[in-house]
């Protein structure tokens, strides 16, 4: 038997044709009860009619493309994100602006560095750049001390990464070590037009590998350098602390650094009275055991304290 339809050889047993999907045999079409009897458009192999969901997706994908074109009507849509209308007006975006001290420069704070009591708090108060680095430079003969305070030495110290050990010609210890630098800062600190590189340098009258023994075996000086040479030029005694007066027989208590920092063209410390158990109150004006904050301003060619 032969499909009437495409001519091809039908199997005994079916009812439709495996090429084309016409009738074969001449029977009568299968009725489903309660539908009607009606021929397949586009029959399957096995008689049914072949699902396409795709029409499905198109209808919707219609649908969706309306409802876009409307929202571009109407000026809602907009690039990644579907806007709802309203009528608040918009929020402008506020942008901090950034803040200056009164040198000019940026304000950055940097921990304080240790020592036998506190350590000292460096604060970058200009912008310009020393032109030679501070930690690997050449300290100045006299910047660790003068003969009462300090260590008093006529040589210079090399630093490598803020440490150095003073040495005479011949290579024999000069009694003085700088144990640790801190930049404080830059700042026009004597008012010339000119910016100083101010540093604290913690001095020693020992070697570092001896060092140190007594409560001031160990303290701070702050020195201010001319930040536009290539060498550190010293501009300005040396701030070593202020006594407090008028203190007992042999003289003023001293007062060693315990901190500091820079303040605009001020240098700030943090004071106090080294061996303070040996003085009474009427002797140092207050407290013995107490710090007390030193701000140090450029007046001439000195600097002017004042304590509190």
């Amino acid at each position: 038997m032969f499909c009437n339809q495409c001519g091809r050889q039908a199997i005994p047993g079916d009812r439709f044709c495996r090429r084309c999907g016409a009738i074969v045999g001449g029977s009568d079409p299968i009725v489903v009860p309660g539908t009607a009897a009606t021929e397949p458009t586009h029959p399957t192999e096995t008689g049914r009619r072949r699902s396409r969901p795709w029409g499905v997706a198109a209808v919707v994908l219609v649908g969706m493309c309306a409802v876009l074109a409307a929202l571009v009507g109407t000026g809602t849509l907009t690039l990644g994100r579907l806007d709802v209308a309203s009528d608040r007006p918009p929020v402008p975006a506020v942008i901090a602006a950034p803040t200056s001290d009164d040198s000019g420069g940026t304000s950055t704070d940097s921990g304080g560095s240790g020592g036998e009591r506190g350590g000292t708090t460096s604060r970058q108060t200009a912008n310009a750049a020393p032109a030679v680095d501070p930690m690997n430079a050449t300290i100045p003969a006299g910047v660790c001390g003068d003969g009462e305070t300090g260590w008093e030495h006529d040589v210079p110290i090399e630093l490598t990464g803020g440490k150095g050990v003073g040495e005479q010609p011949d290579g024999s210890f000069a009694d003085v070590s700088i144990m640790e630098s801190r930049v404080l800062g830059t700042a026009d600190v004597d008012s010339d037009g000119s910016p100083e590189t101010v540093l604290a340098l913690q001095c020693s009258g020992s070697p570092p590998e001896s060092c140190c023994a007594g409560r001031t075996s160990l303290l701070w000086f702050v020195a201010a350098f001319d930040a536009a040479s290539d060498e550190l030029r010293l501009k300005g005694p040396v701030i070593r602390g202020t006594p407090a007066t008028p203190g007992d027989e042999d003289g003023p208590a001293f007062r060693a650094i315990e901190d500091a920092r820079l303040d605009g063209a001020s240098v700030v410390t943090t004071e106090r009275i080294s061996y303070a158990e040996q003085y009474t109150f009427d002797q140092v004006g207050g407290d013995p055991q107490a710090p007390v904050t030193v701000s140090y301003r450029r007046s001439g060619a000195g600097w002017e304290a004042t304590v509190g």
